[in-house]
């Protein structure tokens, strides 16, 4: 068989792995998808009516994005609620990027259930296996790779009780950070317009995901400019710059629309925020539960043994776990423990424009999440059993199987309620 088809092989089987495991832990939802999705308003109270509220009017944005873009592509911001109000789709988000995949589907099938079921696992299908690209890549071991790709696709704010495509919707990130490192590593024009390409779609999905893959970026870039300086590793900038054009004209738009309609006072959004705020030890209690502890070990591991060849790329993917996980905290938290000092949310406040309109600062662990998912993956390829021996195996076996066991019974979603 010739080494190019045989590559094939470990792919091929993370791709139907995954499909497997997207199946299962989303049943029954295969069985009912054309006519219902997850309810999460089983949670009950506020958290439960604001998240079904969430969902209805993403399924909203799904049908208008994709009516608009087949009977009226320049009046995409015209969502038809709030009428006669102007470009009300401008108040939230236009899911743009994801219309990529929702939007065929509805042409084909003029059903919304079945368009955001469909659409929401495939974007968890496709955060697995783009994982599981990314990480072979840089290590060289599939059975890493495919850990790496469950751990991050199937962490609780991937999945997000299959509820929430908008926080699901993060499917190429290690897609973007794998480009990166080889588009500065041997900066071709095919390497750099991929990298253009892919980081542009990613960056459409969502006003908030933009904003957790410019955090991915802004620790990653540096880190790996710095380390390929001498093979003109500073082109990958240029093709960063082209792929942020095409959410300029969408980035005017919603500031527009929330100078013009949604403005806020300074207080009244503080207060928007502490509402949502989640304490450092309860969030750190969620990383741990959600991310399992064996996950958590080999990111460790893997931010400190993976091999030499990618440290930029582990560091950096370190610091964005790390900033992830501030920003998550919200404006209260000082930079500086025990003093005033500004913190990293509200200096983000100050001096990023748009920032101020984010109302959710706990997504920003989903940044934490994807770091941790890859540097697990490099952990477990340093960690390899064939270099420590039998004992060594047994252990790495139970706790790869005890992550598998922890990580289906946290991300099975169980709850539907009727079409749509």
């Amino acid at each position: 068989m010739p080494d190019r088809l045989r590559s094939l092989g470990p792919l091929l089987g993370a791709v139907l792995f995954y499909a497997a495991a997207v199946i299962l832990l989303s049943w029954p939802l295969p069985t009912a998808l054309d006519r219902a999705v997850v309810d999460p308003g089983v949670r009950g109270g506020l958290a439960g009516a604001w998240l079904r509220a969430d969902l209805d009017l993403v399924l909203w944005i799904l049908a208008s994005v994709a009516r608009n873009l087949a009977t009226q592509p320049a009046q995409l911001f015209e969502a038809g609620f709030f009428h006669p109000a102007p470009d009300t789709l401008a108040g939230s988000e236009t899911l743009i990027g994801v219309a990529v995949v929702s939007a065929p589907i509805y042409w084909a099938s003029e059903n919304l259930a079945l368009t955001y079921n469909l659409t929401l696992l495939f974007v968890v299908w496709l955060a697995a296996v783009t994982s599981f690209v990314a990480v072979r890549a840089w290590t060289g071991s599939a059975s890493a790779a495919l850990l790496a790709g469950a751990a991050l696709a199937f962490s609780p704010y991937v999945v997000a009780d299959g509820s929430r495509l908008h926080w699901s919707a993060v499917s190429l990130f290690p897609l973007v950070l794998l480009l990166l490192e080889r588009g500065a590593a041997n900066p071709t024009r095919g390497r750099l317009a991929a990298l253009s390409a892919v980081t542009a779609l990613q960056l459409l999905a969502g006003v908030y995901i933009a904003f957790e893959l410019v955090v991915l970026l802004v620790c990653c870039v540096p880190m790996v400019v710095l380390a390929h300086r001498r093979h003109g590793s500073w082109r990958v900038l240029p093709a960063l710059f082209v792929a942020a054009l095409p959410s300029m004209p969408f980035a005017l738009q919603y500031d527009r629309y929330a100078e013009t309609t949604l403005a806020l006072t300074r207080a009244e959004a503080d207060a928007v925020l502490r509402a949502t705020e989640v304490p450092a030890d309860v969030l750190a209690a969620d990383v741990v539960h959600g991310a399992t502890a064996p996950i958590v070990v080999l990111a460790a591991l893997g931010l400190a043994l993976g091999s030499r060849a990618h440290r930029a790329t582990r560091a950096g993917l370190g610091l964005a776990a790390f900033l992830g996980f501030l920003l998550a905290l919200g404006p209260d938290v000082p930079l500086v423990p025990g003093t005033r000092t500004p913190g990293l949310y509200a200096l983000a406040t100050d001096l990023v424009p748009g920032f101020d309109q984010i109302r959710g600062p706990v997504r920003f662990v989903t940044v934490t999440f994807v770091a941790a998912g890859l540097l697990a993956g490099f952990g477990a390829a340093a960690y390899s059993p064939a270099k420590y021996g039998i004992l060594t195996e047994m252990l790495y076996n139970q706790a790869l199987g005890g992550f598998f066991a922890t990580l289906f019974s946290n991300a099975s979603i169980t709850d539907l309620w009727g079409s749509v």
